[in-house]
């Protein structure tokens, strides 16, 4: 038989999903099943030493975690230690303590882990990149301050402080999650040295730059050409417009309503369109009426926009390194709209108004002043499009 790979276990989740049918896949007795609904567990069958043949369940997430849990388990029935019921359900594989397995239960927790989080994917993406491949494999209880200082000194080394204080954030909040589900002791983080805030970006695009950048969308096509190109005439946070559903469109206002639960200071704002964000709107295609609107499965959000970015700059030439001042992130443009308004002579409350900061609603304000400057943000927002298509287009 064959051995199972990621690629054939995307291949069987596929197929389950499209044929609406549970199928299974077996190399010398470990086996995936994938559902109708693209769900995927893994399990191991033989033969105890009474000559019964058993089938149970392995404690994993991920094929990486099965493997190690699946070999684990190989090696103890061997031994004939204990029956494979008891070695499996009763949760005694040491690989399901590794902190591969155990992230994977954190990220899954509804109730108290990372599925609660409004970015949970990206911060998974983080840790998976940077933390996984250092200590993945390693016993929760094993893991010690000296396996996590390398890796923080290793991206502060790559001027990625920033993501060096998000890892240390998000471990600390795991750890934290372990020591609750009774896995850990104390945190490893407890002694290792914070990482320095790195400075502030202050990277604003001139209007060469954003006409290059504009007309490289074009090329670059759905959906992240379309979606950078509302980054440029909202100065919107990239989470919120490439996450972004037909429901939260009211084309008639016309406006486009971001809940709290999606914003990241927890409020809602809304986002007056005028005729240029229209175009862009108008040139998406329709998808389910309550879909998502950048999206390549119609079932969840587009991913890739790091890569996007990197094809984006080829195309205009402007140079994306980390090291060098031209390098520009899709954050920029929402700092390039607020000081381009400010050029144009939107009074501060406004401009703030535009990008849902939480500083133009100051805490009395909230409690006293409901008025929204819908009128003047949609003023706003035609003098900063009009500028970008008389001046820079």
């Amino acid at each position: 038989m064959a051995e199972i790979t990621e690629a054939k276990l995307k291949t069987l989740t596929r197929d389950a999903v499209k044929t609406a049918k549970p199928l299974w896949l077996w190399d010398n007795g470990f086996g995936v099943r994938a559902t109708p609904r693209g769900k995927v567990s893994f399990y191991l069958q033989a033969t105890e030493k009474d000559g019964t043949r058993r089938r149970a369940a392995l404690p994993a997430a991920t094929l990486r975690t099965a493997l190690e849990a699946r070999d684990i388990a190989r090696g103890r029935l061997a031994k004939r230690e204990k029956p494979l019921q008891g070695l499996i359900q009763g949760r005694a594989l040491s690989a399901a303590n590794t902190f591969r397995a155990l992230w994977c239960d954190y990220v899954s927790d509804e109730t108290h882990g990372l599925a609660r989080h409004r970015t949970a994917a990206d911060i998974d993406r983080r840790i998976q990149l940077h933390v996984m491949p250092h200590i993945g494999a390693t016993d929760i209880k094993a893991i010690a301050p000296d396996d996590l200082r390398p890796i923080f000194r290793s991206l502060e080394k790559s001027k990625r402080a920033q993501t060096a204080r998000c890892a240390q954030a998000h471990l600390g909040a795991f750890f934290k999650w372990c020591g609750d589900e009774g896995k850990l002791d104390a945190s490893p983080l407890a002694t290792v040295r914070k990482t320095k805030a790195s400075a502030h970006r202050d990277r604003v695009l001139s209007d060469y730059e954003l006409r290059l950048i504009w007309h490289a969308c074009e090329k670059l096509g759905y959906p992240f050409g379309s979606g950078i190109r509302l980054l440029m005439l909202t100065g919107a946070r990239r989470e919120e417009v490439f996450g972004m559903s037909w429901s939260e469109l009211d084309l008639l206002a016309p406006q486009w309503n971001l809940p709290a639960a999606r914003s990241k200071n927890k409020l809602a704002h809304i986002v007056p369109l005028n005729e240029a964000m229209l175009d862009v709107i108008a040139a998406l295609p329709q998808r389910k009426v309550d879909g998502y609107i950048f999206t390549t499965t119609g079932k969840t959000p587009v991913s890739g926009v790091g890569k996007a970015m990197t094809r984006l700059n080829k195309l205009t030439g402007i140079y994306r390194d980390r090291h060098d001042p031209s390098y520009w992130t899709p954050h920029d443009l929402r700092r390039t709209l607020v000081t381009g308004m400010a050029k144009l002579g939107v009074a501060p409350h406004i401009k703030h108004a535009c990008v849902n900061h939480a500083s133009a609603r100051p805490e009395m304000g909230v409690v006293y002043d409901h008025y929204a400057y819908l009128d003047e943000r949609r003023a706003a927002f035609d003098l900063w499009a009009k500028h970008l298509f008389q001046s820079v287009l």
